[in-house]
This record gives C-alpha cells, sequence and structure tokens, in this order.
C-alpha cells in the first residue's frame, strides 16, 4: 500500500446512511459515567486524602524536630514561621549551619522533640 492510497483511507467518506452508524447518546452516558465514578474513587479521592495528610504534618512542624527535605537533607527544626512559609533548619551540629527553606521542601518529620517518631510521609 503506497503512502496516497493510505491516506485515501484514513480520510474516507461516511456512508451517506447514517442510521447504520449512529451511535446512541444513552450507550456514551452508560460507558462515561462508570469511568468518572472510578476517576474519583482511584485517583481523586486518594490525592485529597494524602493532601490533607501532608497538611496536617506541615502544620504541626515545631522548633526542635527532626525533619527530611525533599532533596533528602536531615535537619533539626530551629525556626518555623507558617506566616512567611519559611522553616530554619540545622543541618550541622559541629559549624551549626543553618539553611532557611520553605516549608513545601520538607518532605517528612522524623522525630519530634518528645523522642517519638512520626508516620507522616509527604509521598507515601
Amino acid at each position: 500500500m503506497n503512502i496516497p492510497s493510505f491516506v485515501h483511507v484514513l480520510f474516507a467518506q461516511v456512508p451517506a446512511d447514517k442510521s447504520a452508524n449512529s451511535s446512541d447518546p444513552l450507550a456514551l452516558l452508560i460507558i462515561l459515567v462508570p469511568m468518572a465514578v472510578l476517576f474519583y474513587f482511584m485517583l481523586y479521592r486518594p490525592h485529597k486524602k494524602d493532601q490533607a495528610k501532608r497538611q496536617e504534618m506541615l502544620d504541626g512542624i515545631k522548633k526542635n524536630d527532626t525533619v527530611i527535605t525533599i532533596g533528602g537533607m536531615y535537619g533539626v527544626v530551629m525556626k518555623a514561621d507558617k506566616a512567611a512559609d519559611e522553616v530554619v533548619l540545622r543541618v550541622d551540629d559541629v559549624a551549626g549551619t543553618k539553611i532557611r527553606f520553605t516549608f513545601g521542601a520538607i518532605a517528612k518529620v522524623i522525630t519530634s522533640p518528645g523522642g517519638e517518631a512520626s508516620n507522616a510521609s509527604a509521598g507515601n
């Protein structure tokens, strides 16, 4: 099959008798409604739950929490300013190195000052 005849097949005219090829709008609804419900329960709802869990974790960050950033850097929270969207982490105990991050850069809270481990995580 050469290229011009292949293009001709792709753009062929629909037959004049449309009654044989017409689709029922109800059949389309029967397919689309379950797909929308499936989309909601498999994608949208779990994503919203994960977002709420992450937001709860970020709202609970306080001084002396040990955290991991999205870049994999471990640090201890020295200051958490939610209004300025800024977290200051001490990343080196010996030199006292501090780095500023946004709240969105925190991936996980490892431990709180009381020593209890947290299971809250950004991606899992």
